[in-house]
């Protein structure tokens, strides 16, 4: 590792505090430069993602330290263990969502764009498996889910269950009344949703996207960006609200 500060759960950090988590909790961690080997894991066996930054140049490691640790401090930040030159501070992040009303609702349909033949997977209960696109996500993919009247939508939930790595890239979420109109009720990345689902349940991951919303007939899950690494899987497909 280089001299850096390792967050977990966030791309974008600044020494300023801005844009510094969005976990309910995160790890801050100043470290000196120690060379070591990293293994590439396997595709399946799982690895948990750091992001760090390292000092620019000229800039000291202590000076350094001392920017993160005023910024740590200018948003309440609690040290929980010091040992040798490592300060570990337990970070408040961005509040989590509240929970909104509702019930899981009966799902009658569900088709998708793409491997039609894998929809029932969704809704099987069975967190080993699972529907998921032929090959790496191009973009354009959609899972059109119909609740068979117009209904109050709380929340759509994407279980990843063993699959935590095939979130979509980007994802728009829009929504249908009787009548066929469309609107977009739900629009970003969902990695974050993915990071908190990892650590509320790791076995069932389950991605929480709020969508507070009456009317709704039919939700339409589309993928607007390609990933050339990574397939799009959903093990269990949950809608809730009343």
């Amino acid at each position: 590792l280089h001299p850096g500060v390792i967050l977990a759960g966030r791309t974008k950090v600044g020494p300023d505090g801005a844009n510094f988590s969005d976990l309910d909790v995160a790890l801050s961690i100043v470290v000196q430069e120690v060379e070591q080997a990293v293994p590439r894991p396997a595709r399946g066996a799982g690895a948990k993602v750091m992001h760090f930054m390292r000092a620019a140049e000229g800039l000291a490691l202590p000076e350094f330290f001392d920017r993160w640790a005023s910024a740590l401090a200018a948003r309440h930040a609690e040290l929980v263990a010091v040992d040798g030159d490592a300060y570990v501070y337990r970070l408040a992040g961005t509040p989590a969502d509240p929970a909104l009303p509702g019930e899981r609702l009966a799902i009658q349909s569900i088709e998708a764009s793409v491997a039609p033949d894998r929809v029932s997977k969704m809704l099987d209960g069975d967190w080993t498996t699972a529907w998921r696109t032929p090959g790496r996500q191009q973009g354009g993919e959609t899972v059109v889910v119909d609740l068979g009247r117009e209904r109050y939508v709380a929340a759509v939930r994407m279980d990843l269950g063993r699959r935590l790595g095939d979130f979509p890239h980007i994802l728009v979420i829009e929504c249908g009344d009787d009548r066929g109109r469309w609107e977009t009720c739900w629009r970003g990345s969902a990695v974050a949703a993915a990071v908190r689902g990892a650590l509320e349940d790791p076995h069932v991951v389950p991605m929480k996207l709020l969508i507070d919303r009456s009317g709704v007939r039919r939700l339409r899950l589309r993928e607007t960006a390609a990933d050339p690494d990574r397939v799009w899987s959903i093990a269990e497909l949950v809608v809730t609200g009343r």
